[in-house]
């Protein structure tokens, strides 16, 4: 059974017309200001039996990131991802019962690997140890984002976007639709940045796929993915025909 729709997701409902049965099962609020492990089980948990299924698990470890894993991201390759998470889900399921429940997740062990070596004169020591927290991560895939989050699209729509350097590339004016292939995209105005540019031709205005579009946790920034921002600059980058605008987004 479906825990009720929160007071705010229901007063969105209630603003567009009611949704379907299946949007609303899906659209699940997350209370993205609490920064926890337990908050991100509730929102892992998309079917509300307080228990994570290995493809719940596998949807949300392959749709976030903590800060330091997002240059390995890329929504191209993320299948690649299946068999090391499925090896930690093993490792997480303690009693063998094919779900991982909240004691499970929250008990497990953040990763630990050697820092970064600085040959500054406060060089760090060899020794140190850096840790990432899977569990609570900082970023998360806009299409992951939006699919536990009933928001509308304007959410993301006016937001500046950066690269991986933290270089301005430009803002998402809108989020579209495909109607051959029913993907998603953002549509980013580049605003004349240079090194966007086919040749000599600037380019107004180009669409990237939404799982190469990375929020922070709390919706506030706006990233792309390494392989976003190649498709960017790829020459041959799509140019999306008559695609619908997207306004509501219940459920991708």
């Amino acid at each position: 059974m479906h825990k009720p729709l929160s007071a705010v997701a229901l007063i969105a409902a209630l603003a567009v017309g009611a949704p379907t049965a299946a949007a609303q099962a899906g659209a699940k609020p997350m209370h993205m200001g609490v920064h926890d492990r337990a908050s991100w089980f509730e929102a892992a948990d998309r079917d509300d039996n307080e228990q994570l299924s290995r493809a719940e698990f596998r949807d949300f470890r392959t749709n976030t990131m903590p800060r330091d894993q997002l240059a390995m991201y890329r929504a191209d390759r993320r299948s690649s991802m299946f068999s090391p998470v499925d090896r930690s889900f093993a490792q997480l399921d303690q009693d063998g019962n094919g779900t991982v429940s909240l004691t499970e997740f929250a008990n497990a062990p953040a990763v630990t690997k050697p820092a970064k070596i600085n040959n500054s004169a406060n060089a760090t020591s060899a020794s140190a140890r850096t840790t990432s927290d899977w569990s609570n991560p900082d970023y998360v895939t806009a299409t992951y984002y939006m699919t536990i989050q009933p928001v509308d699209a304007k959410v993301v729509e006016g937001k500046p976007v950066v690269n991986l350097k933290g270089e301005r590339v430009g803002r998402i004016d809108r989020i579209v639709r495909t109607r051959d292939e029913n993907r998603y995209y953002a549509m980013i105005d580049l605003q004349g940045t240079p090194y966007y540019m086919l040749g000599n031709t600037r380019r107004d205005e180009a669409g990237v796929p939404l799982d190469d579009v990375l929020l922070f946790r709390d919706g506030s920034s706006v990233m792309l993915s390494s392989r976003g921002e190649e498709f960017l600059r790829e020459t041959d980058a799509r140019v999306i025909e008559n695609p619908e605008r997207v306004e509501r987004l219940y459920q991708i």
